[in-house]
Formats: C-alpha cells, sequence, structure tokens
C-alpha cells in the first residue's frame, strides 16, 4: 500500500495523508491521494483508482478523496469505511461502469446495494 506521511497531531491522533511518504501535497495538482487507492470495507481490501472514487460527483467516496479533504488512512495505508463488503464491489461496479447489475434473487441484496450506491 502506498505510504501514510504524518500531517499533523490533533488530541494525540495522528492524521496522515497520502502522497509518495512526503506530508507536502503534490506540487502540480495539489492532491494528497496517489493511485492505487486501498479501502478497507468492513475488514476486506478493495483497491481502486482516484478517477474511480471521484467519478460521480456528490457521493460520500468522491467527497472523502477531494484534493482537499482531510480523509485519514490507517497504519497500513488502507482507508476503513464502514459497510458491508459483500455489496461494496456493485458500489465499485457501479462508479467504474455507471451501471450495476445484482445477480441475487434476495432482495435485501439489492436493496443494500441501491442504499450503498445512493450514500
Amino acid at each position: 500500500y502506498p505510504l501514510c506521511a504524518l500531517q499533523s497531531q490533533t488530541s494525540g491522533q495522528y492524521q496522515r495523508r497520502v502522497h509518495g511518504g512526503t506530508p507536502e501535497e503534490d506540487e502540480d495538482t495539489g492532491d494528497i491521494f496517489e493511485d492505487p487507492i486501498v479501502l478497507n470495507v468492513g475488514g476486506k481490501h478493495f483497491t481502486t483508482s482516484l478517477a474511480t472514487l471521484r467519478s460521480k460527483t456528490g457521493t460520500l467516496l468522491e467527497e472523502m478523496f477531494q484534493k482537499n479533504s482531510s480523509t485519514t488512512c490507517s497504519a497500513d495505508g488502507s482507508f476503513f469505511i464502514d459497510r458491508d463488503p459483500s455489496t461494496f464491489g456493485y458500489v465499485l461496479e457501479y462508479l467504474r461502469n455507471d451501471d450495476i447489475l445484482v445477480r441475487s434473487k434476495d432482495k435485501n441484496i439489492r436493496l443494500q446495494v441501491l442504499e450503498d450506491t445512493l450514500a
């Protein structure tokens, strides 16, 4: 995973930003994140790109990974998201392809995917 660089210390907790192991922002883009992005969703890791996470304006993921966000990462370089990992792959599929196909007869799974996608 990309290394997390120490940004600041507040109330005894460190906030880290991802950027090639240094706390400075990229001088060209002002971006603090670097591909690939590893998400820890309910204990399961998903790897994706910034372009995917930023593809839908106004979503939680797009807001988390904006250039000036204060999103923090774990010591292992991943970003924790408290969601059900069994449906999160559908969310990434939607962000990547602007479409979702949920092959399940379980109505609860389909509703959870819809809720997670709209969050």
